[in-house]
This record gives C-alpha cells, sequence and structure tokens, in this order.
C-alpha cells in the first residue's frame, strides 16, 4: 500500500516489493527470482563448507584402510551413526566422508557443536520457532538439514532434556517447534560424535 510499509519490510528481510495493482506476471517474475536467489544462496553455503574441510583420508597404514572401509560400507546405508575418538582425530571429516558418499549427498550436510549452543536456546537451534500467528520465526537445524546429514558434534555435552527430545525426533522422524502448533515431518539422517567413551 505505502512505500513506507515497503522500506519497511525490506529492512526486515523481505526480497522484494510489489505496488498496488500488481500485475500477475511481475508477481510470477519476482517470485521466481526469489526462488532462484534462496536457491543460490543455499547452494553457496553447501560449496563455501564443502570446499573449507579438506575431505580425504590420509596414509595407506591398515586402520586408515579399515577407516575407508568402513565408510565405504556405512555410507550407502540411512543408518544413524556415532563416531567417538578423541579430540582432533577428524570426526567431523569422517561424517563429511560418509555424507558424501551416501544418497543424500545432493542435499545439505549441517554440522553443529553440541557444547557450543547456548543451553537456553538449544531447543530452539535444533526445531526452531513460530511466531503466534503460524509463520517461522527461526528455521531450526534439523529443517534446514531436510533430505540431508545433521552431524552433532560431542553429544554426550548437549543437555539431558534436549537430547531426550532429539530421541523422540529420531524415533518419529517429527517434531513441534518452539510455540508450534502441529507437528513437522523430516527426514535427516543424524550423525553423532563424542570425544567420551558413551
Amino acid at each position: 500500500g505505502k512505500i513506507e510499509t515497503a522500506v519497511a519490510a525490506i529492512q526486515k528481510g523481505a526480497y522484494d516489493f510489489l505496488e498496488k495493482p500488481f500485475k500477475s506476471d511481475k508477481l510470477l517474475l519476482t517470485v521466481e527470482r526469489g526462488l532462484e536467489t534462496s536457491r543460490l544462496r543455499q547452494e553457496n553455503a553447501q560449496l563455501r563448507a564443502r570446499t573449507e574441510v579438506e575431505n580425504s583420508l590420509i596414509g595407506s597404514s591398515s586402520g586408515i584402510a579399515q577407516v575407508r572401509q568402513l565408510i565405504d560400507r556405512v555410507a550407502p546405508t540411512n543408518s544413524r551413526i556415532l563416531i567417538e575418538g578423541p579430540s582432533g582425530a577428524g570426526k567431523e571429516m569422517v561424517a563429511r566422508l560418509i555424507h558424501e558418499k551416501s544418497p543424500r549427498a545432493k542435499a545439505g550436510f549441517v554440522a553443529v557443536s553440541a557444547p557450543g549452543m547456548s543451553p537456553d536456546r538449544v531447543e530452539e537451534e535444533l526445531f526452531g520457532q513460530e511466531n503466534t500467528d503460524g509463520s517461522i520465526k527461526h528455521v531450526g537445524l534439523l529443517e534446514r538439514a531436510h533430505g540431508g546429514t545433521l552431524f552433532l558434534d560431542e553429544i554426550a555435552d548437549m543437555h539431558k532434556e534436549t537430547q531426550s527430545k532429539l530421541l523422540r525426533m529420531l524415533v518419529e522422524q517429527r517434531f513441534r517447534r518452539i510455540d508450534g502448533a502441529s507437528d513437522v515431518k523430516v527426514d535427516v539422517r543424524v550423525i553423532s560424535s563424542s570425544a567420551k567413551d558413551l
């Protein structure tokens, strides 16, 4: 309706605005451009994440050969995986290799450090949050990893209550956003790691 409203909307994150009365051709073109921009941003983030970490195992020892064989064996499955080992052993790199050799490779790989998540915001980070009108206020990590892989580093340091909610999501493949009225169904492979003997 007003230019001031349009400016305020763009400042709050709107992609574009249309003046009334609008033509359907302009609406369709704006929607197409918005979707393309969103897709390119996601693709850019995925490519950046892939190039930031060198995803190759170096060495020819029997131990490394066994790790490679294990990765090749579990990657095509859809099973949940726990990677154990000391800090700095390359647990995230192994998780990325499993993801890249899996049928989910074209979808996202979302990595998060469980101890780095603020205890009072961990559920919002994982599950997301809705506004009172039902619109999404914050997209959680589980939705961002939909169709792909969520890597939870140092899962043992995550709050116990959050672990139980995460377990429920793993069993049911659905969860509820904070302040949400209905469940959200997701298809996510979860790979977690721990330096502790669980």
